[in-house]
């Protein structure tokens, strides 16, 4: 068949004047110019609307409306301007490449995360957004007023001329594919309240906005040097490395962890299969009475019988607006941002096994130096009771050394259960009820200090775990606000059917009790009780509080690093202090020592002497765990040795 001889296509009469022709025609309206008929045409004719306007400022709607929002900070990243404008991320990408060629814009990694590229105008690029919004966007705000009028004015028309045809001598009801007089009225009303009920949403939006690194104080520089991904190694402590890989093997709260990461990863699956068709069967089998009183005539009425229903059925739900792309960026802002919680537990269980087998190492210590003291005590106690014995001294010496003695035996008595209590801790980190046999006490002697850097810079921020999740968090937030705000518009599904149905279950599968269907159908709200706006409002809400929790981490965990960086700096001052004190004491007790051999002094003075050593001693070990303890936190500020995976580096 030639063009020429190919039946005309059905759609609306048009003039040369396309602006001033009719929506619809009455000898044009059929039975499939329906409601979605009625707006693609709408949508057609306005866009075309917008790009005459928009040639005239040298440019096209597709080509402005990106520039526009980056210009109008709507947007400044792919993914951003792909949502805003509802369009493939892949789309949008070709689409900023022609503007970069065109020199209309250009891309720009950012200091604070050097994977994330945003996208600035060119001179030429703001130029051409200004223009547009000063001159096509205006014009076609005064020109889209009327042509909805004289649209809608046509679509009544139509529905009036239509029930007239209807109406006239002859014509029965139906014939020609006309619809009732009551649907083109309706569907004229429907059509208005499509075009004007979807957009009231303004003024619900969120407030909060993220702030970039340098408004948070952080340097741009090069990247700081964060710890290793097994930073506890560097302690030189074999037995400690087995402990923590122990501890990330079989800690409960990490397997709660990775049951959250699961959850999330349902969550998307679901999200994901809400974009799929979907189809069902069904198979009904019912032996029903027939009320003889009822809407049923006899024989049917007052009999019982056999109904057989055997169908397959589905559906899709086509995502126009947004609603099921916001859904999954809201479920993979919530898998990722369960990732990374669960990395962030995974760094903070690491550093707490190291803290409680510093911790255990301390004690040891400390016991090591009551022990000693407790030897001492005695000693002294036994000189000073040969002392009274010769009437050199009365009991109120005897007396003093016995309540020294006694304190130490306390001391070390309260020691040896802290090292209990300690080894507890640890197994628990373990998941075990207990430490595993044969572990030597640990010495904070065996320990090396950390190198930790305490300079922080933009590129800190990725490798916080808890931070990244925070991140992840705003990102499901606004996922969340794209499919509330998805809901003020129509809801489209196409919808089908087909099987058996027969009343009698020996008929079920004949030929003849084929049933089948097949139609779209579309869903709009139009009046809700603002239901719809307070949802929005609340998922709006929800993305402020996200915002203003990832600024509450990012600010915490600055405070953190630098309280971790004060202290450390403390503690070294207090450690060079206390050694110059140790010194001066085992000086003392030197001497002590001398002056008994050479028999100028007893043996209580050097014991006396030997207790400020004990003393110096005690204060050494606790700044010693204290500054290891220190370096752990700090490394735990710093990321743990954190990095996000290449998956999620990637998206």
């Amino acid at each position: 068949m030639t063009n020429a001889a190919k039946p005309p296509r059905h759609r609306a009469a048009r003039s040369p004047d396309e602006t001033a022709a009719p929506f619809f025609s009455p000898d044009t309206f059929h039975a499939d110019s329906g409601v979605l008929y009625q707006l693609r045409l709408a949508q057609v004719a306005l866009g075309q609307l917008v790009n005459d306007e928009m040639a005239l400022e040298g440019s096209t709607l597709p080509q402005w409306v990106p520039l526009y929002r980056i210009h109008r900070g709507d947007a400044n990243t792919v993914a951003d301007l792909a949502r805003k404008c509802t369009v493939d991320a892949g789309a949008m990408t070709r689409l900023l490449d022609r503007l970069e060629r065109k020199g209309l814009c250009r891309r720009v990694r950012c200091d604070d995360d050097r994977r994330v590229v945003r996208i600035e105008l060119t001179p030429d690029g703001v130029a051409l957004a200004e223009r547009g919004a000063a001159g096509a966007v205006p014009r076609v705000q005064r020109r889209a007023g009327r042509l909805h009028a004289r649209r809608m004015g046509a679509v009544a028309e139509a529905a009036g001329a239509t029930d007239r045809q209807r109406r006239a001598p002859g014509r029965r009801q139906g014939e020609g594919g006309m619809k009732p007089a009551f649907v083109l009225p309706a569907a004229a009303a429907l059509a208005a309240a499509l075009l004007a009920g979807c957009a009231d949403m303004r003024g619900i939006q969120p407030t909060a906005e993220l702030r970039d690194a340098a408004a948070l104080g952080l340097p741009a520089g090069a990247p700081s040097l964060g710890p290793a991904p097994d930073w506890w190694t560097a302690l030189g402590d074999p037995q400690l490395d087995g402990l923590v890989a122990q501890a990330l093997a079989g800690n409960p709260n990490l397997r709660v962890a990775a049951a959250r990461v699961a959850k999330a990863r349902g969550a998307l699956e679901v999200a994901e299969s809400a974009t799929q068709p979907q189809v069902n069967g069904a198979l009904d089998l019912t032996r029903q009475r027939f009320s003889a009183n009822h809407i049923y005539p006899p024989p049917l009425g007052g009999s019982t019988r056999n109904l057989g229903t055997l169908q397959l059925s589905g559906g899709w739900e086509l995502d126009f607006f947004g609603k099921h792309q916001g859904a999954l960026d809201a479920a993979i802002g919530q898998i990722r941002a369960a990732e990374a919680e669960a990395d962030a537990a995974r760094v903070l269980l690491a550093g707490n096994v190291a803290r409680a087998y510093v911790q255990w190492a301390r004690l040891e210590d400390q016991r090591d130096v009551a022990a000693r003291t407790l030897a001492q005590r005695q000693q002294m106690l036994a000189l000073v009771q040969e002392r009274v014995k010769a009437g050199l001294d009365n009991q109120l010496e005897v007396r003093q050394n016995e309540t020294g003695r006694a304190d130490t035996r306390a001391s070390l008595a309260a020691l040896d259960q802290q090292i209990d209590a300690s080894r507890n801790a640890l197994a628990a980190l373990l998941g075990q009820p207990r430490l595993p046999e044969g572990l030597q006490a640990p010495r904070l002697a065996g320990l090396r200090a950390l190198d930790v850097p305490a300079e922080l810079s933009a590129d800190w921020l990725a490798r916080r775990a808890d931070i990244t999740a925070a991140r992840w968090r705003v990102e499901a937030a606004r996922g969340e606000v794209q499919v509330a705000r998805a809901q003020f518009y129509p809801n489209v599904n196409l919808a089908a059917f087909a099987g058996f149905q027969a009343m009698g279950f020996g008929k079920l599968l004949d030929g003849d009790s084929v049933q089948w269907g097949v139609g779209p159908a579309v869903r709009l709200p139009i009046f809700e009780a603002g239901r719809l706006r307070a949802q929005l409002r609340g998922r709006s809400a929800d993305v402020d509080a996200a915002i203003e929790s990832y600024h509450a981490a990012v600010i915490d965990a600055m405070r953190e690093v630098a309280d971790q960086s004060q202290g450390l700096r403390a503690t070294a001052r207090q450690q060079r202090e206390q050694a110059q004190a140790l010194r001066a004491a085992e000086g003392a007790h030197d001497i002590a020592q001398r002056r008994y051999r050479a028999g100028l002094g007893t043996y209580l003075h050097v014991l006396a002497a030997e207790t400020a050593v004990l003393a110096q001693r005690r204060q050494q070990v606790d700044l010693a765990a204290q500054a290891l303890s220190g370096q752990i936190a700090l490394a735990q500020a710093m990321g743990g040795g954190w990095r996000p995976t290449a998956e999620a580096a990637a998206h």
